[in-house]
């Protein structure tokens, strides 16, 4: 298995994990309830979220990587071993966390703003061209971002800890679950969140939430998210942190 940091070519893999494996997530369901009538916008604008997560410098975007069974040990003709991105994390980074940023010449840099930049622009004229996403309820979606503002401004950010890793997203493809690769992905954090002194903390489904106190993860806080048109719908989402550091 190796772990790396994303790139565009690892787009469309990352958006079928995530239209794959998301919905069992009772927040995203909540969400997008819309999502197999419009399943082509679905994965559309996954990749444009990855995109956008990929080319920006306060996000690490991260994936596993595994050959597939039958061919672990039968390079091809270019004496290379097929693999494909199994799973990936997205960690929203803030503070000096120079640990858990992508490495790159200045060459490298300015290509990747020129993406950003370009990004940036063809997101906004898809929303000018096509409109408002179908696949997604417009006010719960916008009812989410509200509330992934209030957690972000309680729980992170350098008025609260001087740096901090923020799993915002992490999936992995069903045939390839339970066998190392969402752990990896969380040790890399770890590891990396060490050396910097860094808070790590994320919200999982109440599913996921067993998997991750067995990796080190308390529970620091719970949170409801109530729709303001109906509610009758009260999602439950804890909040979990691997360890604590010193506050500034």
């Amino acid at each position: 298995m190796q772990i790396r940091f994303a790139t565009i070519r690892d787009i469309p893999a990352i958006a079928t994990i995530c239209c794959e494996n998301l919905a069992s997530d009772e927040v995203f369901a909540y969400i997008y309830p819309y999502r197999d009538d419009f399943p082509d916008d679905h994965s559309f604008y996954w990749q444009e979220r990855i995109r956008s997560d990929i080319f920006d410098p306060s996000v690490a975007v991260i994936v596993a990587e595994m050959a597939p069974e039958a061919s672990i040990s039968e390079p091809n003709e270019a004496g290379n071993i097929p693999t494909r991105v199994v799973s990936f994390a997205t960690w929203k980074l803030t503070g000096p966390c120079k640990h858990g940023l992508q490495k790159m010449s200045w060459k490298m840099w300015a290509y990747s703003t020129i993406f950003r930049i370009t990004a940036e622009i063809q997101s906004s004229l898809t929303h000018e061209l096509c409109g408002l996403r179908r696949d997604a309820h417009q006010e719960r979606r916008a009812e989410f971002w509200k509330f992934g503002d209030m957690l972000d401004s309680k729980y992170y950010g350098e008025k609260k800890f001087k740096c901090s890793y923020h799993l915002a997203l992490l999936a992995t493809a069903e045939p390839y679950q339970r066998r190392g690769a969402a752990t990896a992905l969380i040790n890399w954090a770890v590891k990396n969140a060490e050396m910097d002194g860094a808070m790590v903390g994320t919200e999982p489904n109440l599913l996921a939430e067993k998997f991750y106190l067995n990796r080190g993860f308390s529970r620091v806080g719970e949170h409801f998210l109530v729709s303001e048109g109906d509610p009758s719908v009260k999602l439950k989402v804890p909040v979990l942190q691997y360890q604590h550091v010193t506050t500034v």
